[in-house]
């Protein structure tokens, strides 16, 4: 599946694109989990997912491969450093959650504002 991109604003001579998007999946949003953006060679740029599936990421122009990573929420009470307990099913299946596996691309342009949702099957 792949994302379109979609270019507001003027030029921004280069710099880092502002992204903003939404995820969801089956028409529901994650409340939470990471987005990862990676291009060839280069190390990945993650974002957090926040509650309604928004994620907003500072990315260079170019072509990435896309993982969303949104397991199921922690028990309430869990702390950090304990162990993470299967808690039920995923809220977006594993499989998007490697860039390899995840069939997931993205365009980013030279536009400095620039909007790509991600709505999963």
């Amino acid at each position: 599946m792949a994302a379109v991109a979609l270019s507001l604003g003027c030029g921004n001579g280069g710099g880092d694109a502002t992204v903003t998007g939404t995820i969801t999946y089956n028409g529901a949003a994650p409340a939470s989990g990471v987005i990862g953006f990676v291009q060839s060679g280069a190390p990945p740029k993650i974002a957090t997912i926040q509650p309604g599936g928004a994620y907003q990421a500072k990315l260079p122009p170019g072509q990435y491969q896309v993982r969303i990573d949104a397991p199921p929420p922690l028990p309430e009470g869990w702390q950090e450093g304990q162990p993470i307990p299967q808690s039920g099913p995923r809220v977006v299946p594993e499989k998007y959650a490697n860039f390899t596996t995840s069939g997931l691309t993205a365009t980013i342009s030279a536009e400095p504002q620039q909007q790509v949702d991600f709505k999963l099957p």
